[in-house]
């Protein structure tokens, strides 16, 4: 499960009409290291 916090689904659809992928993967990490510290 994905919290709603994280927008994967815009990042998705980002990719998927041509953004790069590398730029948005790492947006994704840091997203989820963000929540990671906020759940510690």
């Amino acid at each position: 499960m994905i919290p709603a916090s994280i927008p994967v689904s815009n990042y998705a659809q980002s990719i998927a009409l041509g953004a790069a992928p590398e730029a948005l993967l790492q947006t994704l990490d840091a997203d989820w290291a963000r929540l990671a510290l906020r759940n510690v």
